[in-house]
C-alpha cells in the first residue's frame, strides 16, 4: 500500500507540470508529455495490482517488487518515459506471473 501511495505521490507531483486544456504552461514548469502521463497511469495501476499479490508470493518475488516499483517511481521522477517503460514492462511480466501460479 506505501508503494501505491507513493506511486500516487509521484504521479500527481509528475501530473503537476501539466495544465488544464487552455492553461499556458507556467514558465520553468513545462506540461508533462501525454507519453509519460500514460505511464505514469499505467504505473499507478500496476502497482496497486503488485501490491495486492506481493503478500502471497515468496519473500524473494515481494522483494523483487518493491525494487521495481522504487525503479518506476525513480524513473518517474526524473521524468524518463523509456526507464518508466522498461522497469513497467519487468513489473507486468512479475505480475503476470504470480497471477499465474
Amino acid at each position: 500500500a506505501a508503494a501505491a501511495a507513493s506511486a500516487a505521490q509521484a504521479g500527481a507531483a509528475a501530473d503537476s507540470g501539466a495544465l488544464p486544456a487552455g492553461s499556458a504552461p507556467s514558465p520553468g514548469r513545462p506540461e508533462l508529455p501525454e507519453e509519460l502521463r500514460t505511464l505514469v497511469r499505467r504505473s499507478e495501476e500496476l502497482i496497486a495490482q503488485a501490491e495486492r499479490i506481493a503478500p502471497q508470493a515468496s519473500p524473494e518475488d515481494a522483494q523483487e517488487i518493491r525494487r521495481l516499483v522504487q525503479e518506476i517511481l525513480a524513473a518517474i521522477a526524473t521524468r524518463s518515459p523509456g526507464e518508466v517503460a522498461k522497469h513497467l514492462e519487468a513489473l507486468e511480466d512479475m505480475v503476470f506471473y504470480l497471477q499465474e501460479t
